[in-house]
């Protein structure tokens, strides 16, 4: 049995794997240089399985952003709790975040796409 046969029954996981794909295929270049057919191909799954999840690409770039706001949001408040002092806790977090901890591919397909997508 193949993968994608495995997955079918499990259209969270799907969904996720999409999402993940447009993530790494965004890293290079931002997420408006996303296209379905590579997504689908990383993904292992048709373009007709894509555009079950997904109505239309701006949708899984809409979430895909999304998610990677709310994930930034999320590291940002766990350094901003971390910082004993007030007085610019946050900006400290952000840079940290913006600038130093680029390792993270979600985080540079981000801030490509801030800087590349209208």
């Amino acid at each position: 049995m193949t993968k994608a046969n495995l997955r079918k029954k499990n259209p969270e996981l799907v969904r996720a794997q999409l999402i993940e794909s447009a993530i790494e295929l965004a890293h290079p270049r931002g997420l408006s240089t996303v296209g379905v057919e590579a997504v689908s191909k990383a993904s292992g799954v048709t373009h007709g399985a894509l555009f079950h999840h997904f109505l239309k690409k701006q949708t899984l770039i809409d979430v895909v952003f999304q998610q990677l706001l709310e994930q930034f949001a999320e590291k940002l408040h766990a350094k901003m709790s971390l910082d004993p002092e007030p007085y610019g806790r946050f900006t400290r977090a952000y840079l940290e975040l913006v600038i130093a901890d680029q390792s993270e591919l979600g985080a540079q397909a981000l801030w490509m796409s801030t800087i590349t997508d209208p």
